[in-house]
């Protein structure tokens, strides 16, 4: 236990060393969590490692577990396609590690769908998904109709029943469209 005097002592000392210019190395630190999550492709927001005395680092040495997944250029990480990667940067002795996760998010939309049918029509509904920033097949497409008495889908195939209105709602790859469609006499 440190008394009232050897806590006066210490930060004498403390303050002769502050004085005397005795500088404290900077270490590298983390300037974000140690797990980011991205949704899109391209450069992350902000430098992820700085220097204790908040300045940002020249002459970084970046490891990157999945190259597929991020790269670091100009000091910058940059996802480049989904999945999970360990990220290493070393400046001067000090190293810290964090992970990036790019889960990019798949946007359906519906493609030419027309507002109106009538009864007794049949129309073929597509859809298409797009993954970050590129266009994919949809792979397997769940159909569902707010209200089967006025349209039914089967694979995308809607027939109108009777006059009204009803909300067709296409699923896949975890995202999710919805169209509505009136039905006249």
């Amino acid at each position: 236990m440190i008394g009232p005097a050897s806590k006066e002592a210490v930060l004498t000392g403390l303050i002769v060393i502050a004085a005397c210019g005795v500088e404290v190395e900077p270490t590298l630190t983390l300037a974000t969590a140690e797990q980011v999550r991205v949704t899109t492709l391209g450069p992350i927001e902000g430098s992820p490692v700085m220097l204790s005395d908040g300045t940002e680092p020249e002459g970084v040495i970046w490891t990157v577990a999945h190259p597929e997944v991020v790269d670091v250029r100009r000091n910058r990480v940059v996802a480049v396609g989904p999945g999970l990667s360990a990220v290493t940067a070393e400046w001067e002795g000090s190293e810290v590690s964090f992970q990036v996760e790019v889960v990019l998010e798949t946007r359906l939309s519906f493609v030419d769908a027309p507002s109106t049918l009538r009864v007794g029509d049949t129309r073929t509904l597509l859809i298409e998904a797009v993954v970050g920033e590129h266009q994919m097949e949809p792979g397997r497409v769940t159909w569902s109709t707010s209200d089967p008495e006025v349209l039914r889908v089967d694979a995308g195939l809607v027939t109108p029943i009777l006059p009204g209105t009803a909300w067709i709602t296409a699923r896949a790859r975890g995202a999710s469209a919805m169209v509505e469609l009136e039905v006249l006499p």
